[in-house]
């Protein structure tokens, strides 16, 4: 990473430092300020790494909903959380039309498939432990975590399973990963167990996560 390509990450950190103090001090203003501001870092790392192009359109639009998202989710009721959900989905989808046709199915481990077993549990336990408050966003989060889990997977394995060596790769794979363990504090955070402890760790981990989804983009 080039001094340049650090310019987003180092204007995210105290960006996310404001959001984290706005959350902690329940400060609804500067919470509204700060996000939107952290979200639009990483689009910063983004353009920085590589200028927008066709070879690079799914992960600048999954980057872009991305932040959409996050605006979304400033919301407290649950239509704020229906159009989040259905925003990050829709990036989601975009990451993983990034992400598939750099996996070699033909030269593909098969142990690469256990990769996905950590994921589906951690997706279940979260979802068996939210299910009574979700209420008509039942199908919703089923599909949500379903996506998400066949995505990480995916980029684990193209990393893991194919060119562990791969710098862009191992970038996808932890930044996902990070994605998906940052989505299990989400969802904690708004339909299980809400407190402060969800996003101390929550927060940090998705803008670590969308940062280096940004930085893979260089290589």
């Amino acid at each position: 990473m080039t001094w340049v390509q650090a310019l987003g990450p180092l204007v995210g950190l105290p960006c996310l430092a404001l959001l984290l103090t706005a959350v902690y001090r329940e400060q609804k203003g500067l919470r509204h300020v700060s996000k939107p501001l952290c979200s639009a870092a990483f689009i910063l790392t983004a353009l920085l790494a590589t200028p927008p192009a066709t070879t690079h359109a799914w992960a600048y639009a999954g980057l872009g909903l991305s932040l959409l998202g996050d605006v979304f989710l400033l919301g407290e009721d649950r239509r704020a959380l229906g159009a989040g959900i259905a925003a990050f989905l829709a990036a989601h989808v975009c990451y993983l039309v990034w992400v598939l046709p750099t996996l070699d199915w033909a030269a593909l481990p098969l142990w690469t498939g256990l990769l996905s077993l950590p994921l589906l549990a951690a997706g279940a336990w979260i979802l068996h432990a939210a299910w009574p408050r979700l209420g008509s966003l039942k199908a919703a989060g089923v599909i949500y975590f379903l996506a998400l889990s066949t995505l990480t997977w995916a980029a684990l394995a193209a990393w893991l399973g194919q060119d562990p060596t791969s710098v862009p790769a191992a970038l996808r794979g932890v930044g996902l990963t990070l994605f998906f363990a940052s989505d299990l504090a989400v969802a904690r955070q708004r339909v299980v167990s809400p407190g402060f402890v969800n996003r101390a760790w929550g927060l940090p981990t998705y803008y670590a996560a969308q940062h280096l989804l940004a930085l893979s983009l260089a290589g």
